[in-house]
């Protein structure tokens, strides 16, 4: 083997090498554009490489070249057009080989690029999923939020209106001195109680203001970053 097919030989196994098109055309002696027909032709498997140029899975009796290879990619026997009656028709083949090998790898670089794209598609529509599900969250435990507050403020009105009430019958009943000991023992156990549950709820709605309060801060938060992200 020459040295020359020393350095381009990458066994693949099974009786094949992984190549550049410009290594194939190298060790059959052939144009670029004519070893892109060859591997179109043939069907030999293709994958990008890590240098990012396809390579190709060459049969190794496919490498040398040889007689019984003219007839794919080299010199034939059948008749030359004379040069001159066409001189420039070699140069229009050449031109039209280098355009086709440079289209073939275009198109495979622009397949890579496309399945690429997808991916990222496919990710960032997944993000948006992840996002709108987390807003509808936010949004669901805010609803429970502000109904817990609103709950409450109305427990602690009407814990408000009872104390009131029972501090007006307790006032009555100690200047007309109607109620026994008793009753005015028991006035004063409710009025106690219904002060404590006041308290109770005003608690729970402070805290649930603090949480809202909270939530907002966050919510505020969370839009100034997505906009510095640009989203």
């Amino acid at each position: 083997m020459t040295e020359r097919h020393h350095d381009i030989e990458l066994a693949v196994g099974g009786g094949a090498r992984w190549m550049s098109y410009r290594e194939l055309a190298d060790a059959r002696g052939i144009s670029i554009a004519s070893a892109a027909r060859l591997v179109l032709r043939r069907r030999w498997p293709r994958q990008p490489g890590n240098d990012g140029s396809t390579r190709v899975a060459v049969p190794l009796s496919e490498i040398e070249p040889s007689a019984r290879h003219q007839t794919d990619d080299g010199p034939s026997s059948a008749p030359v057009t004379p040069p001159d009656i066409y001189p420039d028709i070699g140069r229009l083949v050449s031109g039209l080989e280098a355009a086709v090998a440079a289209l073939t790898v275009r198109a495979e670089t622009a397949d890579r690029r496309a399945d690429q794209a997808e991916a990222r598609a496919d990710a960032e529509r997944a993000r948006a999923d992840q996002t709108a599900a987390a807003r509808l969250a936010a949004e669901a435990r805010a609803d429970r939020t502000d109904a817990a507050l609103v709950g409450e403020r109305a427990r602690a009105d009407a814990l408000r209106d009872r104390i009131e009430a029972l501090q007006a019958r307790l006032a009555a009943a100690e200047a007309e001195g109607t109620a026994s000991d008793v009753e005015a023992a028991e006035m004063t156990t409710q009025l106690k109680q219904a002060r404590a549950e006041a308290q109770a709820a005003q608690d729970r709605a402070a805290e649930a203001e603090r949480t809202d309060a909270a939530r907002r801060s966050a919510g505020v938060l969370a839009r100034l970053r997505a906009a510095w992200r640009g989203e």
